[in-house]
C-alpha cells in the first residue's frame, strides 16, 4: 500500500492522484507500518509547507490568527522544524491581541512545559482567562488542572471549581469531562456538590451564556 500510495502521488505509471495515495498512506499508517507513517508525513508536510508561505507574512504583518497559526506549525513541526520555544513566542503575540484560542494555547504551553518552564500558576491564568470568553477546551483543561489540586479559588476548594468549569465543558461537548468530573462527584459531600452545582451554574451564566 505505501509503494501503490507513491506511485499515485507521484503519477509513476498511473494517472497522479493525491486523494488516492493519502488514503493508502493513512490505511497503512493505521496498521502501524512505520513507511506508511513517513509517507503520510511526508505528503502532509507538502501542504505545510504551501500554507507557511502564505501565513509567514500575515503573522509578521500582525495578524493575530496567522499569528497563532504559526506558532502550531512550530509548536508541532508543521512545515518547519519543531521549535517550541518559538511557537509560545507567536502565541503570546497574537495572546496579546485577545485571541482566545492563543491565550488558551498558552496555558497549554505552561501546563505541559511545552517551549517553557512548566508553571501552573501561569498555565491557570491562561486558562481562565480563555475560559472566561467561553472557550471550551480552556474550560476543560481548567478544570483538569484543578481536579489535581494545582491552582484554585480561594473562594471554594480546588474539587468544586474543578467540578464547575468541567461541567460547562461537558455541556458545550467536551467528551473527556464527565469522566474525571466523575471522579471528583465521589470526593465531595452532598453539601459540597450542591455548592459545586450552583458554582457551575454561576459560570454558565457569566461566561457561557453571553458567548451562545
Amino acid at each position: 500500500m505505501n509503494y501503490l500510495g507513491q506511485m499515485y502521488e507521484f503519477g509513476l505509471g498511473v494517472d497522479a492522484d493525491e486523494q488516492e495515495a493519502l488514503k493508502l498512506y493513512n490505511r497503512c499508517a493505521d496498521l502501524g507500518n512505520l513507511g506508511c507513517v513517513d509517507s503520510r508525513r511526508a505528503y502532509k508536510n507538502k501542504g505545510y509547507k504551501v500554507e507557511l508561505e502564505s501565513v509567514q507574512p500575515a503573522a509578521e504583518g500582525g495578524d493575530a490568527t496567522a499569528q497563532n497559526r504559526l506558532g502550531e506549525m512550530y509548536e508541532f513541526g508543521y512545515g518547519v522544524k519543531r521549535d517550541p520555544a518559538k511557537a509560545i513566542e507567536w502565541y503570546k503575540r497574537a495572546a496579546d491581541q485577545g485571541l482566545v484560542v492563543a491565550q488558551h494555547n498558552i496555558g497549554r504551553s505552561y501546563n505541559f512545559g511545552t517551549g517553557v518552564q512548566q508553571d501552573f500558576t501561569q498555565a491557570e491564568r491562561w486558562y481562565r482567562k480563555a475560559a472566561e470568553q467561553g472557550h471550551t477546551d480552556a474550560m476543560f483543561f481548567l478544570g483538569a488542572l484543578y481536579s489535581n489540586a494545582h491552582g484554585g479559588d480561594a473562594s471554594h476548594s480546588t474539587n468544586i471549581s474543578a467540578y464547575a468549569w468541567l461541567q460547562n465543558a461537558m455541556e458545550l461537548g467536551n467528551p473527556t469531562a464527565r469522566a474525571i468530573q466523575s471522579r471528583i462527584v465521589m470526593k465531595l459531600s452532598d453539601k459540597e456538590l450542591e455548592e459545586a452545582k450552583r458554582l457551575a451554574e454561576d459560570y454558565k451564566n457569566k461566561f457561557v451564556t453571553p458567548f451562545q
